[in-house]
């Protein structure tokens, strides 16, 4: 569902992963068999720990929050976010190509969390993303997800979307996610997709969803 709002923003290809400094302990008992013969490696070893820190350095931490009023009421608003393979029922494009197919990964249910969809974002089917639901509670309409897929540097993804009644009939639903983004990348340019995303992509689309199987117009969805 994010995925070609985020490949837009243009981050950088790098995949490389974090790491610690190397623990000192290492470093002393190299060093101590270096007095009996032993080829010194603690240099190399501190070498390698500057490296991999810069890496790690090489990244912005990013934090988008968005909140949208509804006019649909807060339940109604939930049974469609939490039927987590019917994004076609209500994802609006805002200027893009919509998925060409959604479904849940092979041995995942709804009801069954960790629950994974896979969204394939291209006519071809040539690229697909999945975004896994972590945490589901009906109680306080919070939902808790990952977004893995984004080629360019994007990683560490995670959101969390939770709709409140507005004390007008309707809802407000909040959109939050956070996030680990090369510094290549325009992280003005991801910021601005994914508020887009969050506000007309998901709180319009699911509220559009829900007023179009009020008028019948759309298949109705199990409250979850």
């Amino acid at each position: 569902m994010l995925a070609r709002s985020l490949i837009a923003a243009g981050a950088d290809p790098c995949t490389l992963g974090s790491c610690r400094t190397a623990p000192k302990a290492r470093v002393k008992i190299e060093t101590t068999q270096a007095a009996r013969g032993t080829v010194i490696l603690a240099a190399p070893v501190r070498e390698r720990a500057m490296r991999r820190s810069v890496v790690v350095n090489e990244f912005n931490r990013g934090l988008v929050t968005v909140s949208t009023k509804v006019s649909v009421s807060p339940g109604e608003f939930w049974a469609v976010l939490r039927d987590w393979a019917a994004v076609l029922d209500w994802v609006l494009p805002s200027g893009m190509v919509p998925p060409s197919r959604v479904f849940l990964k092979e041995g995942h249910h709804v009801d069954v969390l960790p629950c994974t969809r896979v969204i394939e974002a291209s006519p071809d089917q040539s690229y697909s993303h999945e975004e896994t639901l972590i945490v589901s509670d009906p109680e306080a309409r919070r939902i808790y997800y990952t977004f893995n897929g984004v080629p360019r540097g994007m990683r560490n993804y995670v959101a969390t979307t939770f709709v409140d009644p507005d004390g007008d009939g309707g809802a407000m639903v909040t959109c939050s996610c956070s996030f680990d983004l090369p510094k290549t990348a325009s992280m003005e340019r991801m910021e601005q997709s994914l508020r887009e995303t969050f506000q007309v992509r998901i709180a319009q689309g699911i509220e559009g969803a829900v007023l179009a199987r009020r008028s019948g117009s759309a298949p109705q969805t199990p409250t979850i």
